[in-house]
């Protein structure tokens, strides 16, 4: 049968040099032009000595690290042969388990922190670093085994956060990566109890209590038609929330990302960063171009319209991916900080955000009948449960007035 090729290679990367000027060296394993990277544990090099290392014959220590980096190389091939139908998945899995040589839950956390990092998810490894140094402060150790992970370690955990004064969300977004280590070193054959759950001998992540954030209807008509910008950055970010409102609560990553190439006749075709990795044939969400929204483009849009140009001037082409997540935070930030001085004028009691606009362009949609079928599909939603529970806490003012129609007999 068959195999499609699978590369490996010892790789330098060169996008984040440190201190000495060193760069971390890498296993990078390539199939179907896709391609991820791996630690060689904590082997760092400068460009000359790399050079060396992997030149034509190497010789004293750069012959011994040439020799290391091939052992790698080949425990990798073989974990590959061995694989009948390749996937990362199951690469990682084998793999993982051949090159820890302990049952470490923070060796786990520091493999899938690097991995993220150089897909350029430096958002979602940021925050598994945060889920891993508040683990290590609780237990005050340095290492943590798998089978310490038990219904009370998570519910002790649980009960020094909330002692010390951190939200349920917070303790949330840190379980949950927790809770993917867990999935690695059980798939890896290092732990073999799974603690989550909704049983009695499993623990459940507690969500925290959803908070009303559309506007309504009247808020929402004051929002578009309010005109008194005191500064252009405030109309521009203000323009770029009202952005996200029409294009079905479109989130600033992906405002940012958006090119020309992106946008077709009449219409706005993109898939969510979100969901790009994760979800190969992810939907693509299909936005038609309203009127407002082309006033948007044409007002705040980059005046060259090549298809591989920004739509909006946010990110730069030669941005690294440290530099691209740290413009959207501050872009997001900027839009949070001039949508509420709007909203405090026009006496908007919630403090609106960026969700906001996503919640509010979702409850819209009910208020006129849509389908939630309709509404999962503008949101990029892959499972309508996901939009039911944006819609699930409407207006308390709106349940009452449905609530009085029973007994409303004039039809």
């Amino acid at each position: 049968m068959y195999k499609k090729k699978v590369l490996t290679t010892i790789y330098l990367d060169k996008r984040r040099s440190k201190i000495d000027k060193s760069y971390p060296v890498k296993l990078r394993v390539t199939f179907q032009r896709y391609r991820k990277y791996y630690s060689l544990g904590d082997s760092s090099l400068t460009i000359d000595e790399f050079n060396k290392v992997m030149g034509d014959n190497p010789k004293g220590k750069y012959r011994k690290l040439r020799n290391t980096f091939e052992e790698f190389k080949h425990e990798a091939d073989e974990v590959i042969k061995n694989i009948n139908s390749f996937a990362f998945e199951k690469f990682e899995m084998e793999f993982f388990k051949k090159s820890s040589s302990s049952d470490d839950v923070f060796s786990f956390y520091d493999q899938y922190i690097e991995q993220l990092r150089m897909e350029g998810r430096i958002n979602t490894a940021d925050s598994y670093a945060y889920s891993k140094k508040s683990i290590q402060e609780y237990t005050k150790s340095t290492r943590l085994s798998f089978s310490r992970i038990t219904k009370e370690f998570l519910e002790n955990y649980e009960a020094d956060m909330l002692k010390n004064g951190k939200s349920i969300t917070t303790i949330g977004i840190y379980l949950r990566s927790l809770r993917t280590i867990v999935n690695m070193g059980i798939r890896s054959g290092l732990a073999d109890h799974y603690p989550f759950g909704k049983g009695n001998q499993e623990f459940m992540i507690k969500n925290p209590p959803a908070r009303k954030m559309a506007l309504t209807t009247s808020e929402l008509k004051s929002m578009f038609e309010y005109k008194a910008f005191e500064t252009r950055a405030e109309h521009y970010f203000f323009d770029l929330w009202k952005f996200s409102y029409l294009c079905g609560g479109m989130n600033v990553k992906d405002i940012s990302h958006l090119k020309y190439n992106n946008i077709v006749r009449d219409r706005i075709f993109y898939k969510r960063e979100k969901t790009k990795r994760s979800n190969y044939n992810g939907k693509e969400i299909v936005i038609p171009i309203s009127e407002k929204i082309e006033e948007i483009i044409d007002k705040w849009g980059q005046k060259s319209k090549e298809s591989s140009t920004f739509v909006f001037p946010i990110l730069m082409k030669h941005f690294t991916p440290e530099q691209t997540q740290a413009t959207i935070k501050q872009a997001t930030k900027q839009i949070i900080k001039y949508v509420r001085r709007v909203s405090k004028r026009l006496e908007i009691e919630i403090p609106v955000s960026t969700y906001t606009a996503r919640h509010s362009f979702a409850t819209q949609l009910m208020r006129h009948g849509a389908p939630t079928e309709f509404i999962s599909k503008q949101l990029g939603h892959s499972d309508v449960k996901t939009t039911a529970s944006y819609l699930e806490n409407f207006e308390e003012r709106q349940l009452k007035e449905w609530q009085g129609k029973v007994t409303d007999f004039d039809l």
